[in-house]
C-alpha cells in the first residue's frame, strides 16, 4: 500500500469515529450511518459492494456535488437469481414442508401430493429490471413461466421479460401474477404480500 494511504477498518472507526473526518474514500461492505457520512466532509468517493445506494442518498448527501457514489451493480445478479428461483421452487413444490416432515420422520405422501403445484404456465412479475431483475426474468422461460417485468424507464430490456413501466403498475401488472419478485429496492410502491 502507498505510504500516503491510511486504511481504517469499520471496527477501528467504531472505536474512534474521528477517522470519518479525514476520510477521502470509503469502501462500504455493509451499512454507513448518515451521521458518519455527514461528518466525513473530505469524502470524495464512496464505493459500495452491493447494488443499492438508496440508503446513502439523503438530501444533504445528494447536495454534495464533490461526492461520487458508485456501486457494484450486477455483480450479484447470478447468485441472487439462483436464490430467488430456489425459493420459487421451494414454495411451489412445498419442499420446505417435505423437508420439515422428513426431519420429523413423518411422510404424508397423499397430503404432500395434493399440494404440489407446477411453475409451468404461471406468470411471474419482476419488479425492477436491472441486472438482477433481468437475470431472474431470463430464467423464467426454462420453467415455462411467463415473465412480466416492470421498470421505471422505457429503456430496452435484454432478457426474458415483457416490460411494463411503473406508471402502469395497477391492474396490468398485479392482476396477472401468482407471485412477484422485487428486483429493486422500492419503498411503498406495492403491497408486498405474495412477493419475495
Amino acid at each position: 500500500m502507498s505510504p500516503g494511504v491510511e486504511l481504517w477498518t469499520a471496527a477501528e472507526l467504531e472505536r474512534d469515529p474521528s477517522g470519518y473526518r479525514e476520510a477521502e474514500v470509503a469502501l462500504i461492505t455493509g451499512w454507513l450511518e448518515q451521521a458518519h457520512l455527514r461528518e466525513a466532509r473530505k469524502l470524495r468517493w464512496v464505493q459500495t459492494v452491493g447494488a443499492g445506494v438508496e440508503r446513502l442518498l439523503s438530501q444533504k448527501v445528494v447536495a454534495r456535488s464533490e461526492l461520487v457514489i458508485t456501486n457494484a451493480s450486477g455483480v450479484h445478479a447470478q447468485p441472487i437469481a439462483e436464490h430467488v428461483w430456489g425459493f420459487l421452487l421451494m414454495f411451489t413444490r412445498n419442499l420446505h414442508l417435505a423437508a420439515a416432515r422428513q426431519h420429523e420422520g413423518v411422510w404424508q405422501s397423499q397430503t404432500y401430493r395434493e399440494t404440489l403445484r407446477s411453475l409451468r404456465g404461471k406468470t411471474l412479475g419482476v419488479l425492477g429490471l436491472g441486472a438482477i431483475g433481468q437475470r431472474i426474468a431470463s430464467i423464467g422461460p426454462a420453467f415455462g413461466v411467463r415473465v412480466i417485468g416492470l421498470k421505471r424507464t422505457k429503456a430496452p430490456v435484454e432478457h426474458g421479460a415483457h416490460p411494463g413501466y411503473f406508471q402502469h403498475l395497477g391492474e396490468l401488472f398485479l392482476s396477472n401474477l401468482q407471485r412477484y419478485v422485487r428486483g429493486e429496492p422500492l419503498v411503498n410502491v406495492v403491497d408486498k404480500q405474495g412477493g419475495y
